[in-house]
């Protein structure tokens, strides 16, 4: 008796070249999620990129200044997940205890930190001159608590001197009402107004002359 052929197994459907280039995308952002969602370090570079942005917000740092930003932010969660992949390959490939297993996951942890040393190099240059100014001036004057007195009056004509002279001519056209009234306050009120005075380089540099008349 002859024996009947098994049959033929299903064959997948072929998936045309633009179905897979998007499906290619899926996978992509499953790995992103699959670091995010079990890797503590990378929550934790997460929390700290979110910071660094909203801080560059609030200084309205350049469009540069952002770009290297997101520079140092993308090589930190590369680093990340490449390390991350290291380790899954070398557990699937040496489930137990061995030296070289263990010197390839420490060169791949080394490459996350030197990684995260030069995101902080980058946020220090970006981020030190436009808070620099104000630091000086919270711990200078003691007007970081709002407890100072009111500016005396050669303060006050420096200012006045540097709005119809020195800073206008800096921004290229005079100031406006808004503009002199917002550092009115801050001579009157105290530090209420500088977060607004990192805007712009002359303002900063407004704050410098301050400190050393």
């Amino acid at each position: 008796m002859s024996q009947s052929s098994p049959p033929p197994l299903p064959q997948r459907p072929q998936r045309g070249e633009l179905a897979k280039f998007i499906a290619g995308f899926g996978y992509a952002f499953s790995g992103l999620w699959y670091a995010l969602r079990t890797q503590r370090n990378a929550r934790v570079h997460l929390i700290l990129a979110l910071l660094a942005i909203l801080l560059g917000i609030a200084l309205h740092i350049s469009a540069i200044e952002f770009a290297m930003i997101f520079v140092a932010i993308t090589a930190v969660f590369i680093a990340e997940m490449v390390n991350t992949a290291v380790e899954l390959c070398i557990d699937l490939a040496s489930p137990g205890y061995h030296p070289l297993a263990k010197i390839a996951k420490d060169v791949a942890a080394g490459a996350v930190l030197l990684s995260a040393i030069l995101a902080v190099v980058i946020a220090l240059f970006i981020f030190v001159p436009h808070l620099w100014p104000l630091i000086i001036l919270f711990f200078h004057h003691g007007l970081a608590a709002r407890v100072g007195a009111p500016s005396t009056g050669p303060q006050r004509g420096l200012i006045a001197s540097l709005l119809h002279d020195g800073l206008a001519a800096r921004v290229g056209a005079p100031l406006t009402s808004p503009q002199r009234g917002l550092i009115a306050s801050l001579l009157h009120d105290g530090l209420a107004a500088v977060p607004v005075l990192g805007k712009q380089v002359e303002e900063n540099a407004l704050l410098w002359v301050l400190l050393n008349h």
